[in-house]
């Protein structure tokens, strides 16, 4: 699926009170969103979501990924 189209069942899943716990996305999903842009979209849906990045090639190094998404904080 496409990054709109998982984002909209992440939607979904939150509405009907079982939401996902993780979300495998893959950097390049052309066409549309990419894996940065799905990821973005989808914390904002939901910000509780784990996201595992899954890709063999990317249009983005690390620094870039955490620039822009924030690095990964834990709660105790």
């Amino acid at each position: 699926m496409q990054g709109r189209d998982g984002v909209e069942l992440a939607r979904r899943a939150i509405v009907e009170g079982r939401p996902y716990s993780v979300a495998f996305v893959d950097m390049r999903m052309p066409p549309g969103w990419d894996g940065l842009e799905t990821i973005e979209n989808l914390w904002k849906v939901d910000p509780e979501i784990q996201v595992v990045v899954c890709s063999a090639y990317s249009d983005y190094d690390w620094m870039e990924l955490l620039a822009r998404l924030g690095a990964p904080t834990r709660s105790s």
